[in-house]
């Protein structure tokens, strides 16, 4: 029979994995048990080992992690000279990694990712097994979970939100809702338990390079919306209609983009770029959102498309679209109009435009420029030809980008170093003065951040973030937090 839970005070908190609260306020263990091919050992806390090899690990029994947490596990071995390994029942619930050894002790970190149960075992060899049953809950308060957490994809890509605190989306409820693109597809999570709510099989046109998403009404359980992922080899369009998913449907041609008009999934029209090919769109269409065969085009001689922001939903729209080259263009065109035309020379390798709403009129716009290591600002009206702001550093290799209105008016910028593993984080007048610029790394665990966003929960502004080369992503404070 187990014994009775107690406090277990030994918990304590990892370098590199912060935790919303103190372990000792929600962990319990039970007594130590070393165990035996036999069974356990009579006296349970007995420092006392036999002739017959054993393991005791502590903390042992059952506990209780936040997702987001990590907790120091050690085993030790007793008669045997094998090493101790360490092994998990769930490992998208709670995964388990060695962390190194002294003697007879051998340690290991659990990292909690999602919510559910998982079995964690030490074993020495075949010959003695010790094991610890950890229940993962969710943070408390609407707070998102902190540090790096798994994903159902590899070589994750850009990533969307789909809600901003509550709600749903095409039928998923759930607190914080973000799709993700990588391989094979795309899954759409909520960041607060890291629980997979959507992600359709089978998908072809892959890797895919980011999803973008909208929603025909309030993003209720029944109103239609669709979700586009986009790759190599064309996007994938899957509706969401009449209280269903409608199977994903392909469509050709490499496409390097695509993004809600005015940058908000509560809209009825899609962009999307396919270099050689044309800015094209998707609009609601009264039943489901569906491609049109209007594509704006530029000479390839100015570069290759590779991003565009739509200003908003109307006929008739404006829309800016990027051409990366030695020296990339931003190009002015309109739904329905004549050949776009070129309005600004950014710089070396652009990659990708994002907008929010200024206070001083119209949007500013963020661009990022993978082969100077900056982001162009430029303001913009909706209509006639934007300004260029400035300039703000960024990392090595600055890929996606994010806006954030903050309190006061000024607007909060993040973006990413792929090649040196940095978060920067700028804050920007309405008009898009740069008034300070901080650069921090990524959190541990985390390789090649390629595409970040912005999600406020109830304790303030977070970044959150895909880590191509881990397989991961993150959930960091920002520094403008509160």
């Amino acid at each position: 029979m187990r014994p009775p839970l107690r406090p277990f005070e030994g918990a304590r908190r990892l370098s590199g994995h912060p935790v919303p609260h103190p372990f000792a306020a929600r962990l319990w263990r039970t007594a130590g048990a070393i165990v035996f091919i036999g069974g356990l050992l009579s006296g349970c806390d007995s420092d006392s080992p036999t002739s017959e090899a054993g393991i005791i690990m502590d903390p042992t029994g059952a506990i209780e992690m936040e997702v987001g947490d990590a907790l120091s596990v050690e085993a030790t071995r007793y008669n045997s000279s094998n090493n101790v390994s360490f092994s998990s029942s769930n490992p998208a619930v709670a995964s388990v990694l060695p962390s190194g050894s002294s003697g007879d002790r051998f340690n290991a970190v659990i990292q909690a990712h999602a919510v559910g149960t998982a079995t964690i075992t030490g074993f020495v060899s075949t010959l003695a097994t010790a094991t610890l049953d950890v229940t993962v809950v969710a943070a408390p308060s609407g707070q998102l979970p902190t540090g790096v957490h798994t994903l159902p994809l590899t070589e994750p890509e850009a990533l969307l939100l789909l809600n901003a605190a509550g709600g749903g989306f095409a039928g998923l409820t759930g607190t914080y809702l973000a799709a993700f693109a990588g391989t094979p597809g795309f899954a759409v999570l909520d960041l607060l338990t890291n629980q997979v709510l959507h992600q359709p099989a089978g998908l072809t046109g892959g890797p895919f390079f980011g999803v973008a998403a909208a929603s025909h009404g309030t993003r209720g359980p029944t109103d239609p919306a669709a979700f586009v992922a986009f790759g190599l080899n064309g996007f994938v369009l899957q509706n969401y209609h009449t209280g269903a998913f409608k199977p994903p449907v392909q469509h050709p041609n490499r496409t390097y983009d695509a993004f809600p008009a005015g940058g908000t999934v509560a809209t009825d029209v899609i962009s999307f770029v396919q270099p050689g090919l044309g800015a094209g769109f998707i609009p609601f269409n009264g039943s489901i959102y569906a491609p049109t065969s209007e594509m704006l085009d530029i000479p390839d001689t100015e570069g290759e498309m590779v991003s565009a922001y739509l200003y908003d939903d109307a006929p008739g729209a404006r829309v800016l679209i990027l051409a990366r080259a030695v020296d990339s263009g931003l190009f002015l065109g309109q739904r329905g109009g004549g050949a776009p035309t070129r309005v600004l020379s950014l710089g070396l390798d652009g990659r990708k435009i994002r907008c929010t709403p200024s206070s001083a009129g119209g949007v500013l716009c963020g661009v990022t420029m993978f082969g100077n290591d900056r982001v162009a600002l430029v303001r913009w009206d909706g209509m006639a030809a934007p300004t260029l702001a400035g300039f703000a550093s960024a990392g090595d290799g600055p890929v996606d980008l994010d806006l954030h209105a903050l309190p006061g008016g000024n607007i909060a910028l993040v973006t990413s170093g792929f090649n040196n593993h940095l978060i920067s984080e700028v804050e920007l007048t309405p008009g898009g003065g740069v008034v300070s610029n901080m650069t921090r790394a990524a959190p541990a665990g985390c390789v090649n951040p390629g595409h970040v966003i912005y999600v406020r929960d109830t304790a303030g502004l977070k970044v959150v973030g895909t880590c191509y080369g881990s397989d991961n992503y993150f959930i960091d404070p920002s520094r403008f937090s509160r």
